[in-house]
């Protein structure tokens, strides 16, 4: 290679690195940004090498400034974060822009953002300031724990996949900030079922959730069931607790028994490390069950013996949990796998009285079993 060669060689790579594009996304909470408004802001973040866009990759996060309008009173307060949620700088805008016109906004907006990227560093994380002192947070799994979901929502087009030792598969998608929809089966497709979830934030770190589980059987089967609870989260990203109160019905069928129970849940996640959470997730419901009683004796006087047969109905409780670990990929922190020990305690019901000296087949003791637990799940696109 010729020095004139390598010396353009060299001119064409800085020259690239000098003008590599940055991209911009922006969740826009107020109803500032218009077609018109994005489309100025679109031409005026070009200027500055800066690509505004709607969708993220999230293999490719960290070329992205994220962007938050919200709303303080009547004051629009402009957020400027990286891909590790640290806060580059925030700007308060005033109340007026909202009726500015949309040239009037574009500009703003611009100029504040401009501000905020060459005084604060790059995106790539030299972050010269962190938001209030706040550690580093992952946010990208606080909507789900093995397999429960928490109150908090999805964010509008974000899509998560979970799926249990790659036997049940399960996607959610977040249709608004507030309300996601999700479905799931198993390998072989019996059962479907749909999950709705409508989410109501309670400040910054609190959620209350409606939500609902309809599954219903395929390939011939009647089975059917449904599930609508509500719950409760508070902790926020880092670390939270989730209080769930549901209504379990299902009908009688090849695949199902007939159950009509109350089931609560306790669910929580702490965070050990950077990468690396504990997780907990618990159920408590009731099955009606139908057990025999059988009774036999023999009579002296007549050198018979007595026997007598009847069905009565027990109430099984079952306590059913995991209890593990999360692990984040570092490099891929949308990516993780949770890894911990399933576990399914039985607390039946009182037997009648009347059965009390006849051989039973219900339960009368405690049984427990427990077993590995491993799911894998993932967060694709985000869009604002």
């Amino acid at each position: 290679m010729t020095k004139h060669t390598l010396s353009l060689l060299l001119a064409l790579i800085t020259y690239t690195a000098a003008y590599s594009q940055d991209k911009l996304v922006v969740d826009d909470r107020t109803g500032l940004l218009s077609q018109d408004v994005e489309e100025m802001l679109k031409s005026r973040l070009a200027d500055h090498d800066i690509t505004y866009t709607t969708l993220v990759d999230f293999k490719t996060r960290c070329e992205y400034y994220f962007t938050e309008l919200n709303l303080q009173g009547t004051d629009v307060i402009m957020t400027l974060k990286d891909c590790d949620n640290r806060t580059l700088g925030s700007r308060t805008l005033g109340s007026g822009i909202l009726t500015s016109s949309p040239q009037e906004k574009s500009i703003l907006l611009s100029y504040q953002i401009m501000e905020i990227v060459e005084s604060k560093g790059d995106p790539a994380g030299q972050v010269i300031e962190e938001a209030e002192g706040k550690p580093f947070e992952i946010s990208d799994h606080n909507t789900r724990y093995f397999f429960a979901p928490s109150a908090y929502n999805l964010k509008k087009g974000e899509l998560y996949y979970n799926t249990v030792y790659f036997l049940l598969h399960d996607i959610q998608y977040g249709l608004t900030d507030n309300f996601s929809i999700g479905m799931g089966t198993s390998i072989i497709g019996i059962p479907i079922y749909l999950t709705p979830k409508v989410s109501f934030p309670i400040g910054e770190r609190s959620a209350f959730a409606l939500g609902d589980m309809l599954i219903f059987g395929t390939y011939g089967t009647n089975a059917m069931g449904n599930l609508l609870y509500g719950s409760f989260s508070t902790g926020g990203i880092q670390g939270n607790t989730s209080f769930g109160v549901g209504y379990l019905l299902t009908n009688e069928s090849d695949i199902t028994a007939k159950t009509s129970s109350p089931v609560f849940n306790l669910s929580g996640m702490a965070r050990a490390s950077s990468h690396i959470y504990l997780l907990t997730e618990n159920y408590l419901f009731g099955v009606n069950t139908t057990q025999w009683a059988t009774y036999e004796s023999y009579n002296q006087a007549t050198d018979t013996w007595i026997y007598m047969s009847e069905e009565y109905p027990q109430k099984l409780w079952l306590w059913y949990g995991v209890a593990g670990i999360r692990i984040i990929n570092k490099n891929k922190d949308f990516v993780s796998w949770q890894i911990g020990i399933t576990y399914v305690v039985n607390f039946p019901g009182t037997i009648p009285e009347q059965y009390a000296n006849w051989q039973t087949g219900g339960q009368d003791g405690v049984n427990a079993i427990a077993f590995p637990a491993v799911s894998y799940t993932r967060k694709f696109g985000k869009q604002y």
